[in-house]
């Protein structure tokens, strides 16, 4: 899947909890959240809180199960722009790619680096 994009690099040290965080939040904004990976398919977000795995973690987010749908039929078209977060989770560092610095993933995705940074110390190593 081509996504193109904008990169946001946060440094943290990654733990499982700072994942299931992430995707707590997520859920919490985007209501109809689902998740893929290379080997899930299209799943509720709520599934994704229950893993329990450390990183390296590639997982793409999307808005619903339409976008998840649409992205994997037509990739980056301007209808799905807005619609996607892949995330990459490596042991130091999270990075969230959004279709543009403007758009309203990244504003979600502010939201998500700024309530990690508001986290107790049990984030870090």
């Amino acid at each position: 899947m081509d996504i193109g994009g904008f990169d946001i690099e946060f440094p943290i040290t990654v733990t499982r909890e700072v994942l299931r965080f992430i995707f707590r939040l997520v859920d919490a904004i985007w209501t109809e959240a689902v998740y893929v990976t290379d080997v899930s398919g299209i799943r509720a977000i709520n599934d994704l809180v229950r893993v329990s795995r450390d990183p390296p973690v590639e997982v793409f987010l999307f808005k619903n199960r339409g976008a998840a749908e649409s992205w994997k039929k037509l990739g980056a078209d301007s209808g799905n722009h807005d619609s996607m977060i892949y995330l990459i989770a490596e042991k130091d560092r999270l990075t969230f790619v959004v279709d543009d610095a403007e758009c309203n993933t990244a504003k979600l995705v502010a939201e998500v680096t700024k309530a990690l940074s508001n986290q107790p110390t049990f984030f870090g190593p």
